[in-house]
């Protein structure tokens, strides 16, 4: 009854034919047919755009292979199942010579699985299947850094977790979170480890600060991949250690504890960790804010509780004010205003985000900012939305690299068209206002019953 008390989960608890009502060819939304069209268009720019590409950038036919795996996501999420099909298919025989190759064989497979899990209504943040995270840890050093690059860059092929190719890689490690991590990948039964992430809860308790903050990290990653009755006690052991960590470490920490309880519909435990994260929020440095942000309020969005992301926000508005300027941050806040219905007080920030992308920048900045900006139109009316991230494409003919991964991929391509992939097929574009107004009926009607049955106020 807590859990239900907390809101409704959109995976969990609404119907399919909703999941899809702002889809195409469902209940015959107009938004799902503009969706469409945007993606439409975007595969158009990026067919017909005339890059300036490196001297060493991977073979274009490579690279375009998985921008059609990005696409074919794109456009399972908005039920277009026959033409993400189609490009899964053309993506294959593209690299159909190059698939005994370790790095293009996973890669392949994990974005498969990802448009797979799209057709079936699956959550964004459902786990790979296990059989590719046994193909994961059995790569050698230099493929898994080649692998870990796009993983790390791809929020369809890693939603929440960060892998951190390089470090790994400098660390001659398989996991950059610690040997601790590589060795989860190698047990195969849930209840052995789920056994293990408890161990590592609490070795963190007993540790020094930095393996305490490393261990938790890790182990709030992998509680995302174990069933919900693993996971849940050890959540519930896990978070409160995170007090006993100096307070500019705890922010990320919450953040990260919230996603889990979110992902797993554990509302009762909202209440207590978004008190620890508004406090913890003050101090935590300007670089990690919009990571915090973007997490908190991606976990409070699935899970519908509108007034806990109003008071996340003010905690968040009140820092910002009295910080140096975090465009990527305003973003974030930005985002969590349009959710809210605050365009008003939205659209600036997303302007000067806009008008910012004309300035020089390094490909990197470019390529976060432009993520950003595009996460946050995903929360703006649809017009807005639409035509926002439209015209952040045109930014596509400066974007190339010269990164070793060129030898399979051009990483700065796929993270660039990704963002613009994953904006238009965001659950809140997607979903469309007949499945929003099904969720804010059917919590209204949940809500009164439980305080009938439960002897609350009427």
């Amino acid at each position: 009854l807590a859990r239900l008390a907390g809101g409704l989960p959109v995976e969990r608890e609404l119907p399919a034919f909703l999941r899809f009502a702002g889809r195409s060819g469902a209940l015959g939304n107009a938004s799902g047919e503009q969706l469409t069209s945007a993606l439409d268009r975007l595969r158009e720019k990026i067919a017909t755009t005339r890059r300036k590409r490196s001297p060493v950038e991977a073979p274009a036919t490579h690279t375009g292979a998985y921008v059609d795996l990005q696409l074919a996501h794109g456009y399972a999420r908005i039920g277009q199942h026959e033409r993400a099909r189609a490009l899964e298919a053309q993506a294959r025989t593209a690299l159909q010579a190059g698939l005994t190759d370790p790095v293009h064989a996973y890669l392949v497979a994990a974005f498969e699985a990802r448009v797979e899990q799209a057709i079936a209504g699956q959550a964004p943040e459902t786990p790979l299947p296990d059989v590719l995270g046994a193909q994961l840890a059995a790569l050698d050093r230099v493929a898994r850094y080649k692998v870990d690059r796009l993983r790390e860059a791809s929020r369809i092929l890693e939603p929440l977790e960060r892998p951190d190719a390089i470090g790994a890689f400098s660390k001659k490690q398989h996991d950059a979170r610690g040997p601790e991590f590589a060795a989860l990948r190698a047990l195969t039964d849930v209840a052995m480890r789920a056994k293990e992430v408890a161990r590592l809860v609490e070795t963190a308790a007993r540790s020094d600060e930095t393996d305490k903050a490393r261990l938790l990290d890790g182990c709030f990653d992998v509680l995302l991949e174990l069933p919900e009755a693993h996971a849940a006690p050890i959540l519930l052991r896990a978070w409160p250690v995170i007090a006993t960590l100096p307070e500019p470490r705890r922010a990320v920490l919450y953040a990260e504890a919230l996603v889990v309880a979110g992902h797993f519909g554990r509302t009762e435990l909202v209440p207590d960790l978004l008190e620890a994260l508004g406090t913890a929020v003050r101090v935590v440095p300007g670089n990690e804010l919009d990571r915090v942000l973007d997490q908190s309020l991606r976990a409070l969005r699935r899970i519908g509780l509108r007034n806990e992301i109003a008071e996340l926000l003010a905690d968040v508005e009140t820092h910002l004010a009295s910080s140096t300027t975090n465009l990527r941050a305003r973003l974030a806040l930005a985002g969590g205003l349009a959710f809210l219905g605050d365009t008003a007080r939205a659209l600036p920030i997303l302007d000067h985000a806009r008008k910012a992308l004309g300035e020089s920048m390094t490909l990197t900045a470019r390529l976060e900012l432009t993520r950003a900006l595009a996460q946050a139109y995903s929360q703006a009316p649809l017009g807005h939305a639409l035509g926002g991230i439209t015209e952040l494409a045109g930014q596509l003919r400066d974007i190339t690299d010269s990164f070793g991964t060129n030898s399979h991929y051009c990483l700065s391509v796929l993270h660039f068209v990704e963002s613009l992939v994953v904006g238009i097929t965001s659950d809140d574009l997607a979903l469309g206002e007949a499945g929003r107004r099904f969720v804010e009926d059917d919590e209204h009607l949940i809500r009164r019953r439980l305080h009938r049955d439960l002897g609350g106020p009427s």
